[in-house]
């Protein structure tokens, strides 16, 4: 087993990713579109996993596997709420 460099993420960083995730639920807020709900989500989660997660240091393969669970475990929680989205 390899050791991982450290790397120092800055404040910089954070701050940025934050605005960006306000402005984004700001965004979802008053644009109730479906689609830009699901944009905006989409891309706070990949914002979120890759600086608050440090993926964006991690090996590719070892990233696109986190996503893909992640993506996955989303999918079939949305696939399971449908029918009692339907029966309301």
């Amino acid at each position: 087993m390899t050791e991982a460099s450290h790397t120092v993420t800055s404040y910089r960083t954070y701050w940025i990713s934050w605005a960006c995730l306000l402005t984004l639920t700001i965004i979802m807020i008053y644009v109730p579109n479906f689609w830009m709900v699901l944009t905006g989500i989409t891309i706070k989660a990949a914002v979120i996993s890759l600086v608050f997660m440090h993926l964006n240091h991690e090996r590719t393969d070892f990233m696109l596997t986190v996503l893909l669970g992640i993506f996955l475990t989303s999918l079939v929680l949305f696939v399971l709420m449908i029918p009692d989205g339907i029966a309301m």
